[in-house]
């Protein structure tokens, strides 16, 4: 599984970070202000189901469209203070975000967006004449930020999502082979994973996530609906398989979360 998205260098990734789904984007503003130029625009307001990791989400009709499928969703377009919201790198300068999208995702907010910054560095050439020389480089770089906020607290525990705590060992071997579970409470880990979950995560083979206190981050590579649709999605699948003494332990009542099934 891989880590938390690193910061990419801007040499083609424009295109990398932002896929090709934003031609599926359907805002209200943008829908009374844009002119269709061709039919796709009314087969993409026809049809009403997306794919979540193999299995298909029905959605009912709806009358508003914020995005394709997901009308709670709104583009904010940008939000500087989400920077230091997910202590994000603020090495070099010229910090920014972009492509902004809020939504309320049943009781487990969705928020994606791309985070922009610079950096300088000096290097030296040798000129047209044989002498050195030296000038200065900016380099653009990005990262994708795909994370759910909860309405609860929960321990540190990272599947395939790198960084912080212990690597934790399961029985499965099937099991760490495909992922690597990070922890500070090894017991907490394999109540949380237990073998029903095991066998959620193998069939469903969803992104790398992170949680810590109230946040669930993905390890995405690029900003896309279809893909921040089935974050949001598992998210509440991978909850509602907490098992209710896990929740008494910490102290939480547990809102309803959705099922896919």
């Amino acid at each position: 599984m891989p880590s938390l998205p690193s910061a990419t260098r801007a040499a083609g990734s424009t295109s990398a970070s932002t896929g090709n789904s934003w031609s599926r984007l359907v805002h209200p503003r943008t829908l009374r202000s844009c002119r269709p130029t061709s039919s796709s625009w009314a087969r993409l307001l026809r049809r009403s189901t997306t794919k979540v990791w193999g299995r298909t989400r029905r959605h009912p009709p709806t009358s508003e469209f914020g995005f394709y499928g997901h009308p709670d969703w709104q583009l904010i377009g940008r939000d500087d203070t989400l920077i230091a919201r997910y202590d994000l790198t603020r090495a070099g300068f010229g910090h920014t975000t972009e492509k902004v999208i809020r939504g309320s995702n049943d009781g487990l907010p969705i928020e994606a967006f791309i985070h922009r910054w610079k950096t300088q560095r000096t290097e030296t050439y040798t000129d047209s004449k044989g002498r050195s020389q030296t000038r200065t480089v900016t380099e653009d770089h990005s990262e994708i930020v795909t994370a759910v906020r909860m309405p609860f607290t929960f321990p540190l525990l990272s599947v395939g999502g790198g960084r912080g705590g212990k690597k934790v060992r399961f029985e499965s071997e099937e099991f760490n082979d495909r992922f690597t579970v990070r922890t500070e409470d090894a017991k907490f880990a394999s109540d949380v994973i237990n073998p029903r979950t095991m066998e959620f995560l193998m069939t469903t083979q969803p992104p790398g996530f992170r949680i810590e206190a109230d946040v669930m981050r993905f390890s995405v590579d690029k900003h896309d609906t279809q893909l921040i649709g089935r974050c949001a999605d598992f998210a509440h699948e991978f909850f509602s398989r907490v098992p209710s003494f896990v929740w008494k332990n910490l102290q939480v009542t547990p809102p309803a979360f959705r099922h896919m099934g």
